[in-house]
């Protein structure tokens, strides 16, 4: 019976760690996410740039939402997700508020994850967002420089 269930869950393990690889890719320092967000002008984002962060998000969102179905589904994995020794649903959920801050910045809507993988448009956390871009954009310099 174990063996059933780990011969279904690695479909899922499949898509989440597909979808890890591509987020580490996106998020890892000197990306280009991290020069275009580590610009604090306060001109207009052109469109190339706002679809790169509209993709992230989107892509958070799919990974949030397969680790979310996986966990629910499989009870012998129903524990937190971890990567790398970090919750990675929690990470995920960081990175789409430091995005959101960083769009907040630019004066344009700045949609929120949620924990299930939903993305939201309208919600009460752009205070939230805005400090954790602020956060991020302060470690990010310390980082890369």
């Amino acid at each position: 019976m174990r063996a059933k269930l780990f011969y279904e869950a690695r479909t899922f393990v499949s898509k989440i760690f597909k979808y890890i690889i591509e987020l580490e890719a996106i998020l890892r320092p000197k990306s280009t996410l991290w020069s275009i967000m580590q610009d604090n002008g306060q001109e207009e984002l052109d469109a190339e740039h706002a679809d790169v962060i509209k993709k992230t998000l989107e892509l958070l969102s799919k990974a949030l939402a397969q680790i979310t179905i996986f966990q629910t589904e499989n009870k012998l994995f129903s524990g937190e997700f971890y990567f790398r020794r970090t919750d990675y649903r929690e990470y995920i959920r960081q990175c789409g508020s430091v995005l959101s801050g960083f769009l907040a910045t630019k004066k344009l809507p700045n949609p929120t994850v949620l924990i299930n993988g939903s993305i939201i448009e309208e919600h009460d956390e752009t205070d939230k967002h805005l400090r954790a871009y602020i956060g991020w954009r302060e470690e990010s310099f310390k980082t890369v420089g």
